[in-house]
């Protein structure tokens, strides 16, 4: 992604000693320069994503277990009917509710009020299907969907691996964070700066960090003046950082909390966070401070 000028290279992070220390300010620009203009699907980018994990390492992480299932669904459907608008029929829904279990729990509390549930009506099962029709997953022709014919190697287990990392590309820069948290796209410079949010969680996320403090110790101030601007209450700013940055991040098994949501769903500020054993076997970055780039003699 290019570089913008909104986005302050340096943009006084908080708690940035912990890596410049020696190093100096035109250090941590470059670097950040080089985050934010990073293809994170090039071999020379300045952030690497493995796409060589095994199964084991992968785990049974919540949003590639569930994305396999609905891909298997669509696959063992001969492809599912969708409506005009293109949400997938009521009878489908009740199909995949059926074997998702994080749509499941998720819809399970309205089941009171909602005499019929359609996709619209259940967050992960849009959320996975956006993401798989941003990935390629999933094509849509004569009001139906189906999954095309290559994806069907990426199903089985032992590409894991692979099936992970496309999913997570396709999250983070394709499908567009604002499908995550309200329709609007009100903070588009997070996710121009979700390498810069990576790169910070991986040297202050070793240890549990308190919700409350990630905004200083991982966004660059333009990012966090943009989120805090979204809404006059501080609270759904914090909401919509969690929404659509670090509650992605614990589908993929990056991230990991100390305690359960709050019965309303919201989370409690205090709640602390760590990255897990996976995040640094699969998100790589070059040494801090970058060498200078030499100059042609």
């Amino acid at each position: 992604m290019k570089y913008s000028d909104e986005l302050t290279p340096f943009g006084a992070l908080h708690g940035i000693h912990l890596v410049v220390r020696q190093s100096t300010k035109e250090d941590l620009d470059r670097y950040v320069r080089r985050l934010l203009q990073a293809d994170w699907e090039s071999s020379d980018s300045a952030l690497q994503l493995d796409g060589d994990l095994t199964p084991a390492q992968v785990g049974s992480t919540l949003f590639l277990d569930q994305a396999r299932t609905f891909l298997k669904l669509v696959v063992e459907s001969d492809g599912v009917g969708l409506t005009p608008n293109g949400w997938m029929k009521l009878a489908v829904v009740a199909r995949m509710l059926e074997r998702l279990d994080w749509a499941r729990r998720d819809v399970e509390p309205m089941r009171g009020f909602l005499k019929r549930i359609g996709e619209q009506d259940v967050k992960p099962l849009r959320v996975i299907h956006d993401v798989c029709e941003a990935a390629g997953f999933v094509r849509c022709r004569r009001g139906r969907m189906y999954v095309p014919r290559r994806v069907l190697p990426l199903l089985a287990e032992e590409q894991s691996g692979r099936l992970y990392r496309v999913l997570f590309l396709a999250l983070l820069r394709r499908a567009g964070l604002s499908c995550l948290y309200g329709g609007d796209d009100d903070a588009p410079m997070l996710q121009q700066s979700m390498a810069v949010v990576l790169w910070r969680l991986h040297i202050v996320a070793g240890e549990w960090i308190p919700f409350g403090e990630l905004p200083g110790e991982i966004l660059l101030d333009s990012v966090r003046e943009e989120i805090e601007a979204s809404s006059e209450f501080p609270e759904l700013a914090l909401a919509l950082l969690w929404r659509r940055a670090v509650e992605p991040l614990e589908w993929f098994g990056l991230l990991e909390r100390d305690r359960e949501l709050k019965p309303s769903g919201h989370l409690d500020p205090e709640t602390r966070f760590r990255k897990t054993p996976l995040f640094d076997r699969f998100v790589k970055f070059p040494p801090f401070p970058l060498q200078p780039p030499v100059e042609a003699s």
